[in-house]
């Protein structure tokens, strides 16, 4: 399973990255349920990722997170999880299980582009290379209206 965690400031663009990555994926987006009832359920449809993020209130987040990595894995899903360091990503990192990659955001206004920290490596990108630069990493091409194998 590949998880992709997205960290960053307030307003540093992770969802920013997420809206813009929206016309190349069928995403499950975990955010308005968890914050009515926050509970685990299965995506119903196929998805080509599934997306948890602003998650820092939900009061159960490490029983989410792990069934959602064991649904993830078990169907070869990505998971993108999305938070600040520090917070609520902090308790769930230890779940991540397989190819798991961190990428750090910072937004620059003034310019549009957006400082992008991945290891040890960081590039100014645009918002169109942030986008195809995610969804390369969860082996993807922006090209592609729709991945060729979806969950």
């Amino acid at each position: 399973m590949k998880a992709l965690v997205i960290t960053g400031g307030p307003a540093s663009g992770k969802s920013f990255l997420l809206w813009h990555m929206r016309p190349h994926l069928k995403m499950l987006m975990l955010e308005p349920s968890l914050m009515q009832e926050p509970i685990w359920e299965p995506p119903q449809d196929e998805v080509d990722a599934v997306v948890i993020d602003h998650f820092t209130r939900v009061p159960n987040i490490t029983e989410i997170v792990t069934r959602a990595v064991k649904w993830c894995a078990g169907n070869d899903c990505p998971l993108i999880l999305v938070g600040q360091s520090g917070t609520a990503l902090d308790q769930v990192m230890h779940l991540l299980q397989g190819e798991r990659i961190v990428m750090h955001l910072e937004r620059n206004f003034d310019s549009g582009h957006v400082r992008v920290a991945i290891g040890g490596h960081v590039d100014d990108l645009s918002v169109e290379s942030l986008t195809g630069k995610a969804l390369g990493l969860l082996g993807m091409e922006m090209s592609d209206l729709r991945p060729s194998q979806n969950c």
